[in-house]
This record gives structure tokens, sequence and C-alpha cells, in this order.
């Protein structure tokens, strides 16, 4: 059953309400939040990798969209927080899977045209994803990793020797722990091998928004200044002194007020 939760707290009466949908054979949760004002537009709140939609980072960002009018949908993919699924059966194809069916929920709910909001990990399913749907209007990129080869195959020695010694783990273990001791297995590896997200950059004609700390140190800053100037309606913000998870509160409200000026000037 859905559990809904009004509330006043905002300025406006609004409601929380707790959800699922099945992606493949999976149930996910989520939590649907939306002004007594009806809306056929929804931001869709994408969470990274180990995470989940209870980050402190998106349950303030869903009240400061709802205070701008704007709907929003938080969710867990499959094998986090409280969604199904095995972590070791997580994939990039998998991942994307459930953005599409998130998108497809608030389809039957009655939501007509979208915005992607997509953090770290998730920057690579959205995008590839917002490359087929059409009532995706724009996409907002918060320290989003776009290019795997970041990740597979980093520029620094210390990186490269890190990343080869958790292969060679893998190969013999058949997973590895990443943070918080988050097992990812070789169908993830091997997917990232295959996909380059970056690509859809080049085919999408919808404004795109890229934010990102010059301090992150597992998300290269340098990719999104590269890929946000091969976008057709590419947009680069920058936060000085700001890591990967923007846990300063000063960065965290520019980032709010960014990715709210970029609404109200595209959705």
């Amino acid at each position: 059953m859905n559990l809904k939760i009004f509330k006043e707290d905002v300025g406006c009466k609004y409601m929380e309400e707790k959800i699922w949908f099945k992606s493949d054979s999976l149930i996910l949760y989520g939590v649907l939040s939306s002004s007594e004002k009806k809306s056929k537009k929804c931001v869709l709140l994408c969470h990274g990798i180990t995470v989940s939609k209870d980050i402190s980072q998106f349950k303030e960002l869903s009240e400061v969209l709802l205070q701008e009018n704007y709907d929003s949908l938080r969710f867990d993919i499959r094998s986090h927080g409280e969604s199904e699924g095995d972590s070791l059966d997580l994939t990039v194809k998998g991942w994307k899977t459930d953005i599409k069916n998130s998108i497809k929920f608030l389809k039957e709910r009655g939501y007509e045209e979208f915005i992607i909001l997509a953090n770290s990990f998730s920057g690579g399913p959205a995008l590839m994803f917002s490359e087929e749907e059409p009532n995706i209007k724009s996409v907002i990129l918060v320290a989003a990793l776009v290019d795997y080869s970041s990740i597979l195959d980093p520029k620094t020695k210390w990186a490269s020797y890190i990343i080869k010694s958790k292969i060679n783990e893998m190969k013999k273990k058949g997973y590895i722990k990443i943070f918080g001791g988050y097992k990812v297995g070789k169908a993830l590896y091997e997917d990232m091998q295959q996909f380059n997200p970056w690509k859809a950059l080049e085919k999408l004609d919808i404004p795109v928004l890229f934010i990102h700390g010059d301090k992150d140190l597992l998300v290269p800053c340098e990719d999104s200044i590269k890929y946000s100037k091969i976008c057709h309606k590419g947009k680069l913000i920058i936060i000085k002194g700001a890591g990967h998870d923007f846990d300063k509160r000063k960065q965290l409200e520019e980032v709010g007020k960014e990715i709210i000026s970029f609404l109200k000037n595209n959705f």
C-alpha cells in the first residue's frame, strides 16, 4: 500500500507519498513529493552508487523544489535502499531500466514532462535513457560519471594502481567491495567496458546542466568541463572548493540555487 503524508512546512500544502513500482521482476521503492497544485511536470532524482533516495541532499532538494512548485520523485535503484535486487547483479543496463520504469510510473500518474537530475553514477544511465525518451525536457548532471574510462583507466599512477589491484581481486573473488562494503560484481565491470554514455551528448538537443566540484576526487571535474562543450545546449557550473558530495552548507545552497535557476529557464 502507498503511504500518504500531508505536510505544510514549506509554505504550501503538499504530500509525500511512499510509492513502489516494478522494474524487470524487482520492486523498487520511492517517495513522490507533490503540491496541492496539480502539475504535469515532475523532476526525477536519481542517486549515485552505494547510497539511496534518502540522502539528506535529496530530501532537502525535494522541499526546495516544492517551494518553487515542482513535483519530484526520488527512488531507490535496484539493490539500493529499500528496493529489491542483489548488488552482484547490478549493471548499467539494469540501472537504465530502473530510470525508464520510474518515468513509466510517473506517466501512469498523469505527468507528461520530465527533467532528470542524475547524481554521480546515475549520470551515464540517465543520459542513455534521455536519448530515447522525447518527454525528457532537460538533464541536470551533478558530479556525474559519464565517461567510464575515467574510472576504469585513470590517468594518475596512484589511481591506476588501485584500479588494477581491484580488477585482479574481482577476477579472483567474482566481486569487490567499494564504499561502505557495497559489493559489485563482474557484470557491472563488463557493462562499463561496453558503454560510452557521453556519446549521447552529441545527439541530445535538450538543455544539459553540468554541476561539479573542482575538488572532486571520485569523478574528475575535468570530465564535466570537457563534455559540457560537446553539448548543443550545455551549461557548466563549477563549485569552488567542493568535493564529490558538496558536504558544506554553502556549497549545497549554491548547488540548489543553480538547479532552481536552470529549472525556471528550461522547465
